[in-house]
């Protein structure tokens, strides 16, 4: 896991992999990276998680993590798209001997570190923004 601060707003990265439950061996999905920034308590989100279709931030894929941690909100993306270069499911491409697979189809992407820095710090300033416009208003 990787933890910063940009524009006032906590952020974070971390790299998932989960255990498939429908599997007979052992295996795991994901190896793909992950953006989350925390909702600070004066802003308009905080608290607001029923529903992830609520926010209005641009970041790759959308909002898809909306979770209440304690008393931190933390809102964030994930890099597991159809568009995205997922490790563990290339891995099971490659064993399952699908090769070729028509790239004119989807033409995937690995979402790397600096890509997903770039991201998690622009959904920050985005966070930050809403809270100046709210204390203008």
């Amino acid at each position: 896991m990787s933890e910063f601060i940009h524009d006032e707003i906590s952020c974070r990265i971390l790299r998932i992999f989960i255990l498939e439950p429908f599997t007979k061996e052992e295996q795991v999905f994901g190896g793909h990276l992950c953006g989350y920034c925390m909702i600070p308590k004066d802003h308009k989100y905080h608290g607001k998680t029923k529903d992830v279709f609520t926010f209005d931030y641009d970041v790759h894929g959308g909002i898809t993590y909306n979770e209440m941690q304690d008393e931190d909100h933390w809102i964030g993306f994930d890099c597991a798209h159809c568009n995205d270069i997922v490790p563990s499911t290339e891995k099971y491409m490659e064993e399952c001997a699908i090769k070729n697979f028509p790239e004119f189809f989807i033409k995937k992407t690995y979402r790397n570190f600096d890509f997903v820095i770039i991201e998690t710090k622009s959904l920050a300033e985005q966070i930050k923004n809403d809270l100046n416009e709210n204390a203008t208003d």
